[in-house]
């Protein structure tokens, strides 16, 4: 088996630049794909494209914190409403027994 290569011409999501598949030895490559990986053609990439991920991926970075930071807080308000809820308790007890 052998890899041959070819250039994608619709820009998908992804940041590839070829496709990959692979034949038999002594097969015939197919035309528009080669088996040297160095004769595609590479693209510049887009410095403002590269700083938008970056700050995508520090974004989402942020949000990850703020959901833990969140859950925390809810669990400390639930933890605070279960004591005050039980002080309640306890007072009305105490009221019952006067």
């Amino acid at each position: 088996m052998i890899s041959i290569y070819r250039k994608i011409e619709e820009q998908s999501d992804s940041d590839a630049n070829f496709e990959q598949a692979f034949i038999e030895e002594g097969e015939e490559v197919p035309e528009g794909w080669t088996t040297n990986l160095d004769e595609m053609p590479t693209e510049v990439k887009d410095p403002e494209k590269e700083q938008w991920k970056q700050q995508n991926e520090q974004l989402l970075q942020e949000q990850k914190e703020n959901r833990l930071l969140l859950l925390q807080m809810k669990t400390m308000i639930s933890s605070l409403m279960e004591e005050v809820i039980n002080l309640q308790s306890e007072r009305v007890e105490k009221q019952d027994k006067e």
